[in-house]
């Protein structure tokens, strides 16, 4: 296009990084909602951390079949290290993520690539969350309604906690702070999102990411731990106890 004119987000190239361990059935799930994005021109890595060497996800992708996705495997422990495993091979000039318990909504890269090719000034930004059970997301006995969640973004609350899902961010590729701690068994997204907005604030999409389910079972993380709140804690400088996610 002519000097200064937008570049047609439908170029961009954005990869989304999978990590997924022993849930063959949650990650045939997760591809699929990548499959189905209005978006076309992505980049699926998914990085096995399985028990079984990678036998049953190299099953569920191998049915599938398409050029676009490229698989690491990588022995565990650890989604922040399986997260770098897949930024090292990622090729887009855009980054997103999903967990292989989640979906994303169909219109999320569209609307990633559109929202970088429109905001220059930005390098990172969060989306909403489809979460499927308030209740349960917030440890009640009881079942709930869906919520979308979107918090408005404060530097000062995420300083205190994670308030959004590794599944509703994005940034720019190649980014020095775009790199998990691997020191950290959980809050890696949190210690993430905290060193790419620490000297910009994030863009604010309000659009639908992910479709977030709170019943999965085996996930990768199993809560945060005191040694692991501490660390991010140190991070940022801050001694106070961060509020429940």
């Amino acid at each position: 296009g002519l000097a200064g004119e937008p570049v047609d987000p439908e170029w961009q190239l954005v990869a989304v990084i999978l990590p997924t361990r022993d849930r063959p059935e949650l990650l045939r799930r997760a591809v699929a909602s990548v499959l189905a994005q209005r978006h076309e021109r992505w980049q699926l890595v998914v990085v096995d951390n399985s028990t079984d060497g990678g036998a049953a996800t190299d099953e569920v992708l191998d049915a599938i079949d398409d050029p676009r996705i490229d698989r690491v495997h990588r022995e565990p422990p650890g989604l922040a290290g399986a997260r770098n495993a897949g930024l090292d091979v990622a090729k887009g000039e855009l980054v997103a993520y999903l967990d292989d318990d989640n979906e994303l909504d169909p219109g999320w890269l569209h609307a990633v690539a559109w929202a970088f090719d429109r905001h220059p000034e930005h390098d990172g930004l969060y989306g909403a969350r489809l979460i499927d059970d308030a209740d349960r997301v917030q440890g009640r006995p009881t079942r709930g309604w869906p919520w979308i969640h979107f918090h408005p973004y404060d530097r000062a609350l995420l300083e205190r906690q994670m308030f959004t899902d590794m599944g509703a961010v994005a940034h720019r590729a190649r980014l020095a702070a775009a790199r998990f701690a691997e020191d950290l068994r959980v809050a890696e997204d949190w210690d993430l999102l905290l060193r790419l907005t620490r000297d910009a604030p994030p863009l604010e999409l309000p659009v639908i990411a992910c479709r977030y389910r709170t019943e999965a079972e085996r996930r990768l993380s199993h809560g945060f731990t005191e040694a692991d709140l501490a660390a991010v804690r140190t991070r940022v400088g801050r001694t106070s106890a961060p509020d429940s996610p």
